[in-house]
């Protein structure tokens, strides 16, 4: 998911419309309203290319000091009851 997250469009030769817009947020002024917009971005992708998972939460958390989001994505594999999540950090790199 992370890598699905973290690839552009038009990345994938043959396949522009594998990918997401979340890298360009990064370059936004990071506020609780690019933090939902990341999010919007974060499950329209998932919805669309990961049908493997049920999104059950999505939290976007900016952090001004450390110029970063910490993103926290908590969902169900199809046919298993168990809640999973994975954390990671959105920041750009210079």
């Amino acid at each position: 998911m992370k890598n699905l997250l973290m690839t552009n469009q038009f990345d994938k030769p043959f396949h522009p419309e594998i990918g997401s817009n979340v890298t360009q947020y990064l370059f936004e002024p990071i506020d609780q309203i690019t933090a939902v917009s990341i999010s919007a971005e974060i499950k329209r992708v998932l919805e669309i290319f990961e049908k493997r998972v049920n999104l059950t939460r999505i939290q976007v958390i900016p952090n001004i000091d450390a110029n970063r989001y910490e993103v926290t994505i908590g969902f169900n594999v199809n046919y298993f009851e168990t809640e999973t999540e994975i954390n990671f950090y959105l920041e750009r790199l210079r």
